[in-house]
């Protein structure tokens, strides 16, 4: 293949209406298992339920009393519950938003001729295989990979779409986070364990980050290792 079919990539035009359908049908299918956690965590915020197990000993705090104890496992249940259920919902609602995406593109380019990457689908693919294979250590990599393979080009436009990849594959993370931190500062402030509570929710913010940081600059390399892999098979 010539550098100037490289720089342009193999656009997405490649990717087929059945490559999109996967990808649809994986997002919404991952949606549904989160919205089910989500509806099993949240039915299991049962107070009764955890006061038992609390009074039996099979949970136990040694800075919180019972009462305290039993307030914060039910307050982090139910809005731990409600995270994964709006992470799912969110998941189906992206399914149908790219479904919905790549039909127009496919239109839009039989009418217009339209070449190119499609940096959009590049990065909601990687993100998927991330997600797929998220058993594996590695997986940011995978998925950045799978998207700089698509978009190829330079080593930079590799890096870019990888990062993108990372983004993407980071909203659900970045959702359910931010109800686990507004669910520990809400039953904080509930149970009187403010400072306590902001300590925790600080915690999450870090790891947040952490994550977030590690998902991007790992699926960015494998961007950049996608891209370098095109320019060695052709």
């Amino acid at each position: 293949m010539s550098s100037v079919s490289n720089s342009q990539g193999i656009g997405s035009g490649t990717v087929s209406r059945t490559v999109d359908w996967a990808v649809t049908l994986v997002t919404i299918l991952a949606g549904l298992l989160f919205a089910a956690g989500g509806a099993v965590l949240y039915s299991s915020a049962d107070r009764s339920w955890i006061a038992a197990a609390v009074a039996e000993g099979t949970v136990h705090s040694d800075g919180l009393t019972d009462a305290q104890l039993v307030d914060a496992l039910h307050g982090l249940a139910w809005w731990g519950g409600i995270g994964l259920a709006v992470t799912g919902l969110l998941f189906v609602i992206a399914g149908v938003a790219f479904m919905a995406y790549r039909t127009r593109w496919h239109r839009r380019r039989a009418e217009t001729g339209e070449t190119g990457p499609d940096t959009t689908t590049n990065a909601v693919i990687g993100a998927v295989v991330t997600v797929v294979t998220s058993f594996v250590p590695i997986s940011p990599v995978l998925g950045g990979a799978v998207a700089g393979y698509l978009g190829r080009g330079d080593g930079r436009n590799g890096v870019r779409v990888g990062a993108y990849s990372g983004l993407v594959t980071s909203i659900p993370v970045i959702v359910l986070f931010a109800f686990l931190i507004g669910g520990a500062a809400v039953v904080g402030v509930e149970i009187g364990v403010g400072l306590g509570a902001a300590a925790v929710a600080l915690i999450l913010l870090v790891a947040l980050a952490v994550t977030v940081l590690t998902v991007v600059g790992l699926s960015a390399l494998g961007g950049y290792l996608g891209v370098e892999f095109s320019e060695r098979s052709t």
